[in-house]
């Protein structure tokens, strides 16, 4: 151990910052620990561990450190900038937002920070806000390749699709190899169904640190579009279950011209997969992979995305279907039966209102008792909550408001989504907020109403302008115009959901 006298401290803090920026994490760690372990208030070493821990990301590690070090020094301009980020990382956006108001009322013409606030302030929806505060950093920092890739995103979540695909080519003239702007740039230009260039940079999700074909030792070439008919392809789930979801509409089609599948997708969805696509060889994910993934007898090999990258090429490729998904017919008339009686001549409508995913999640969201109350007025309907999650307290708060929103306490929804696929087959219409639900009753071919938002949930698969989906012919959009601003949209589809449930051909 060294001694603490001054001169000391500050050359092993050196040494250590040095380190740290030459990411050798572990001896820079060592350093910082045997500082606080003499001086256990060290502010600069609270600060640079925190932001190391960050880096590992040991959110609640960094969330303490840095607080600590702001309590010894709380004008650290760049510990509130850190500070922010864990925030960020945690989907605390308030207090991000916070964090790095701190920071500019230290100094106001702080670049990172005004791009970290303008970040933040996107998460939560206030473009706007954000887009004025990256545009005040850019004025600061011209070439700050993040502060152009931040504002990218808030013009995009604005609707402004074009000035955000502008503002991320200028990301990557400034930095070529900068993965996140190439695949924001991939989903502008896929949303404006430019499909030639948008699937060549959204490729660059391969370099993703959680990229299952990118990081995960799977012996196979990859797939190049390559005639396969009579070979084997492995298909590699390397994506959300919704995505999974939607592009596996395009397995019957490389089946049906003798392609050997065998398909690792999402453990939930193995069963499902496996009664849906009889030519396939359908195995759950692990870690490690299953021995069967590793055989070189495999041709190829490819991510359920590199199926759309390469048969979809112009808006007219998509495969018309009517319904690719099975759901157990056992259980689907059982249900049906169920809930028919319940319903007594009502019509049976499953409803979702919100999504978990971390950061798009809120911005999906809606409130089931208040911003529903229109829908759930319609008459002649049965509504069924089909609702992933938590959902008692959302469900007690629409019983006190007076709507009867019924639910299957059979079937786990969240695991299951066998039976969860049979509970939609089993109902006359979804309708959803944009979440995995929307997937899974489009590839089942049942009605379904997606309700699409605007803001950072605004994904790229919907499309621009359209109020069809060109992947589910049984689905239709309705779109929100402003961030967080429901009432407009749940009017327009209260009205069309009454005048469908009244109609001669009611749904």
């Amino acid at each position: 151990m060294v001694r603490a006298d001054d001169a000391t401290i500050r050359r092993r803090i050196a040494e250590a910052v040095k380190l740290h920026q030459g990411d050798s994490l572990a001896a820079a760690e060592a350093i910082y620990l045997e500082i606080l372990a003499m001086l256990p208030r060290h502010s600069d070493a609270l600060y640079l561990l925190g932001t190391l821990r960050f880096q590992q990301n040991r959110h609640y590690e960094a969330l303490e450190l840095l607080q600590q070090a702001l309590k010894e020094d709380p004008k650290n301009i760049a510990a509130h900038n850190n500070l922010g980020k864990v925030f960020d990382g945690l989907g605390r956006w308030e207090e991000s937002v916070a964090s790095f108001h701190r920071a500019l009322a230290i100094d106001s013409q702080d670049s990172a920070a005004l791009c970290n606030l303008g970040i933040a302030e996107t998460w939560l929806g206030q473009s706007d806000a954000s887009e004025q505060h990256l545009r005040q950093s850019l004025a600061l920092d011209p070439a700050s390749h993040a502060a152009w890739s931040a504002l990218g995103y808030a013009l995009y979540h604005q609707g402004r699709v074009r000035e955000a695909e502008a503002a991320w080519r200028k990301t990557i003239a400034l930095s070529p190899a900068f993965t996140e702007a190439h695949i924001n740039l991939g989903t502008a230009l896929l949303a404006q169904q430019n499909f030639v260039e948008g699937w060549s940079e959204f490729a660059w999700r391969d370099r993703l640190p959680d990229s299952r074909i990118g990081r995960v030792a799977f012996p196979q070439p990859r797939w190049k579009g390559e005639d396969l008919r009579g070979a084997s392809l492995l298909v590699i789930g390397d994506q959300g279950l919704g995505d999974q979801i939607l592009c596996a509409s395009l397995m019957p089609f490389m089946i049906e011209r003798g392609v050997k599948l065998v398909v690792e997708c999402e453990p939930r969805l193995a069963s499902l997969f496996a009664r849906s696509f009889r030519g396939a060889r359908v195995i759950a994910a692990g870690k490690p992979p299953s021995p069967e993934t590793q055989s070189r007898e495999i041709s190829a090999k490819a991510d359920f995305v590199d199926l759309a990258e390469t048969l979809i090429r112009h808006p007219k490729a998509f495969m018309r279907h009517a319904g690719y998904l099975k759901a157990d017919p056992v259980r689907t008339a059982a249900l049906r039966d169920l809930w028919r009686r319940k319903a007594g001549g009502r019509k049976l409508i499953g409803i979702t209102w919100s999504s978990a995913r971390v950061r798009l999640g809120p911005s999906k969201s809606s409130k089931l008792a208040t911003d529903w109350a229109p829908i759930l007025k319609v008459p002649g309907a049965l509504f069924v909550s089909l609702q992933y999650g938590r959902s008692d307290g959302d469900l007690a708060e629409a019983a006190q408001a007076g709507f009867a929103v019924e639910r299957d306490d059979s079937i786990d929804v969240t695991r299951d989504i066998d039976g969860l696929a049979a509970l939609i087959s089993a109902m006359d219409m979804v309708v959803s907020v944009s979440n995995s639900t929307v997937h899974l009753a489009g590839a089942l071919n049942v009605p379904v109403w997606t309700l699409v938002p605007a803001g950072p949930g605004r994904l790229w698969y919907w499309f621009e302008g359209r109020t069809d989906s060109p992947w589910y012919p049984s689905m239709r959009l309705f779109r929100q115009a402003k961030y967080g601003t429901w009432k407009p949209l749940m009017a327009e589809v209260a009205a069309n959901l009454g005048a469908a449930i009244s109609a001669p051909n009611r749904p």
